[in-house]
């Protein structure tokens, strides 16, 4: 069922730009951020060549950097990231308030956690390429959870996604 005045194609399309949004976000920060690890990495002669070491470099080179911008973003007035604000998009509170930091924290916290999990994976790197059991738990189990958070926002329309649902947050069309 829609909220009062939100039809059946209102909700496909705030489904269509939130999807839109996510992967232009992405695409926008891993073209900002990819160069400028890589670019450490040459300057410093980094090789990180463990699974630790490898994570280390993925945790500090994009994920900390993603979720400055993923929690900055939400809580700021605006309540968007770029790819939001490009497709008319804000995140709120389910009464339409601005987000606090913690909220958008425990927000991009829920919304990056299959993302984070694969990144974990890499800790069981093995050089010989082999896969550990635990890698391909921590692999599998992100892959439902991404699978979960599709189905939770396939239901809801695109209004809400799983983290959504768990903060208390939806995003709108502005």
């Amino acid at each position: 069922m829609n909220p009062p005045g939100h039809t059946e194609t209102a909700s496909q399309v705030l489904f269509v730009r939130r999807i839109a949004a996510y992967l232009m976000n992405m695409v926008c920060l891993f073209g900002v951020l990819a160069p400028v690890a890589f670019g450490v990495q040459r300057l410093f002669q980094i090789k990180p060549t463990s699974g630790v070491g490898i994570w280390h470099a993925a945790l500090l080179s994009f994920s900390v950097p993603t979720w400055f911008y993923c929690v900055l973003c939400d809580a700021a007035p605006a309540g968007a990231t770029v790819g939001k604000s490009l497709w008319q998009l804000q995140v709120t509170g389910e009464y339409g308030q601005r987000l606090t930091l913690p909220r958008a924290g425990g927000r991009t916290a829920i919304k990056l956690l299959p993302w984070e999990l694969v990144h974990l994976a890499v800790v069981f790197y093995a050089p010989d390429r082999t896969a550990h059991p635990v890698q391909l738990v921590v692999v599998v189990l992100s892959n439902v959870l991404s699978m979960l958070y599709l189905a939770v926002a396939l239901r809801t329309k695109g209004q809400q996604r799983v983290h959504d649902r768990i903060i208390g947050t939806q995003v709108q069309h502005v």
